[in-house]
């Protein structure tokens, strides 16, 4: 039986407090986490170990969230690599975050401006 819990802290070197959802296997092996902005709500990372990939585990995690009232919202597709869209795809459960809330959304815009 797997668990899943949060928590708050960095990601890596990042100095900003981001909310942590991990989900644990039996033995309490990471499989899967999720990093998102404590004020955005934004999703800013999505890893699952390679071996257990396209089981449903980051799906999990967002369905878990929101059965527990945390908000959860995908990051815009600019901002995502191919394996955050496909992701984004996959678990349509929530919405996307607007375009002008997203992190990056300045430096994004401004490469459309002269």
């Amino acid at each position: 039986m797997s668990t899943i819990e949060t928590r708050t802290g960095t990601y890596y070197d990042e100095p900003d407090e981001m909310r942590i959802i991990e989900k644990f296997d039996e033995d309490g092996t990471m499989i899967a986490e999720l990093y998102a902005d404590l004020t955005t709500c934004q999703i800013m990372q999505v890893y699952t170990e390679p071996e257990y990939r396209g089981e449903g585990h980051a799906t999990s995690l967002v369905e878990w969230a929101t059965e527990n009232g945390i908000e959860l919202l995908h990051s815009p597709e600019w901002s995502c690599t191919d394996d955050g869209k496909a992701f984004a795809e996959a678990c349509d459960i929530i919405d996307t975050i607007e375009d002008e809330d997203a992190y990056g959304w300045e430096d994004f815009q401004s490469t459309f401006t002269a």
